[in-house]
């Protein structure tokens, strides 16, 4: 993993220039959160992140990113259980969702999209896809790097 993470920086690593967007990182794995920061970061993403989904939603309704990516087997809860939270506030229904997790099991699948999900990817994830993923739905729902 390291290998591809360092592949895709390139031999600098230099950030690129911010886009003023930002990001919520809901992952238990503490190695799955820096690694996602790392490389929302170098593509000029503001980056937040929590490790279960009571913390995942607090900072959702507090920092109001503009994307959150959420993994669905969390310590306290299900992701699906937070994203419906998060859908149910009026001041983060708005908010993209995307389920980045290793259950590739169909119902999770639909359950996601189901709660309000965007975007649904299974780990491990390319870092280029999970790029490519955010900055389609980021253009989607009219919050492209550049806007």
């Amino acid at each position: 993993m390291l290998q591809a993470i360092l592949k895709f920086f390139g031999k600098n690593g230099t950030p690129k220039q911010s886009n003023n967007k930002s990001i919520l990182v809901v992952d238990d794995g503490e190695i799955e959160r820096r690694v996602m920061r790392k490389i929302l970061e170098r593509e000029g993403y503001r980056v937040f992140t929590a490790n279960d989904g009571d913390s995942g939603v607090r900072a959702g309704l507090d920092e109001k990113p503009d994307l959150i990516c959420l993994d669905i087997g969390l310590p306290d809860m299900l992701g699906t259980e937070a994203c419906r939270r998060l859908k149910s506030h009026a001041e983060t229904r708005h908010i993209p969702v995307l389920f980045m997790t290793g259950q590739d099991s169909p119902h999770y699948v639909i359950d996601s999209y189901d709660v309000g999900a965007e975007g649904y990817l299974t780990k491990p994830v390319d870092a280029r896809t999970l790029v490519r993923q955010i900055e389609a739905i980021l253009q989607d729902v009219g919050l492209s790097k550049s806007s």
